[in-house]
């Protein structure tokens, strides 16, 4: 006998149908086949000089440790809000979760200032900050993100290399390899179960962490985790990866009136950094058997970049197909909602 859908399965579909079919000016993404499409291309104002700040959507670059976000955030800062005192000039950048937390209480203070500063102060935000930065920010200003990815292992890696463990907790990494500390740490904690890794363990699924974002908790499934952290990386404005900066240029271009037209490459800072005396590592150092364990270890990772590469290809695929960019007198950014990919 034929078996109906219940009630439940009728809602969870219509429920999937509509993430996956609806224009949405502000994710504006659609899945055709195996084709992502973009359901909108931006307006192009009539005239090439810069836009006031105050019409500009708040824009917020979050930087997951040790992806290349350092070039990226400086020159975000720097073109936004040139001069010493980027933070009178509507710029809040930090790689500090105490700096965020003052700014979130309303009571952060500019170094010899006296007055005190609150999020509603500024319009661009780019440092250590979750995806979405703090709740309710999203729902009330609507803002702009973006984000860099890195492949998982080469992260890790250079993650080790900067401060040996020290940010989790793990001790002593002057004593030890990557991949002896790797294999202390797997025998004493296990495999990541739950967001947060258990505190001391020398390694984590990072991206997670970061896109997970400020609705999730410490004490959430993996897997639970992994698919809101995907969902909020669908709906980010600007998703790039390390190994494809083109991509990520030509979406701030697209996405950003204040992004210069001309900008051609990130520059390139912190690229060797080093503390806490930890031993050095490559991934040529690591035996076979070593990189698959750590890839089944980092397989929420895993998946989270290659949904980035996606994203990133596809993005740069439309910006150069869309009919809009094609104008050079031009500065794009809002959005056409009567412009829709081919079927």
């Amino acid at each position: 006998m034929a078996r109906f859908p219940s009630a439940y399965e009728l809602l969870f579909s219509i429920f999937v149908f509509q993430y996956f079919s609806e224009p949405n000016a502000t994710a504006a993404q659609r899945y055709n086949g195996n084709k992502l499409c973009w359901s909108v291309c931006p307006i192009c104002h009539n005239n090439s000089t810069r836009i006031g700040v105050d019409d500009l959507k708040p824009f917020l670059f979050i930087h997951i440790p040790k992806t290349g976000g350092v070039s990226v955030e400086l020159d975000i800062r720097n073109i936004a809000c040139p001069g010493p005192n980027y933070r009178k000039t509507n710029c809040f950048c930090s790689r500090s979760s105490a700096q965020f937390s003052r700014l979130f209480r309303g009571n952060w203070r500019y170094k010899g200032d006296i007055n005190t500063y609150g999020i509603e102060d500024f319009r661009f935000f780019c440092g250590h900050v979750l995806w979405g930065m703090y709740p309710g920010f999203i729902e009330k200003y609507n803002p702009l993100q973006a984000v860099v990815l890195r492949d998982p292992i080469e992260r890790t890696l250079s993650h080790w290399n900067m401060d040996g463990g020290f940010s989790y907790g793990f001790n002593n990494s002057r004593n030890y390899s990557f991949a002896a500390a790797y294999q202390i740490s797997f025998k004493k904690f296990g495999w990541q179960q739950t967001l947060q890794h258990k505190r001391g363990a020398a390694v984590r699924n990072e991206h997670l962490v970061w896109l997970c974002g400020v609705h999730c908790n410490h004490h959430m499934n993996i897997s639970q985790s992994l698919e809101i952290a995907k969902r909020n990386l669908l709906s980010t404005a600007i998703v790039g990866t390390q190994d494809d900066f083109s991509s990520l240029i030509a979406q701030f271009k697209a996405y950003l009136p204040w992004w210069p037209k001309n900008f051609t490459s990130f520059s390139h800072r912190n690229v060797r950094s080093s503390r806490r005396g930890a031993k050095q590592v490559s991934i040529n150092d690591l035996t076979t058997d070593q990189l698959q364990h750590l890839r089944r270890f980092l397989w929420a990772d895993l998946e989270l970049f290659a949904l980035a590469k996606k994203l990133s290809h596809e993005k740069l695929d439309w910006i150069e197909s869309c009919p809009s960019m094609k104008s050079t007198t031009m500065a794009c950014g809002e959005w056409d909602p009567n412009y829709l990919c081919d079927e």
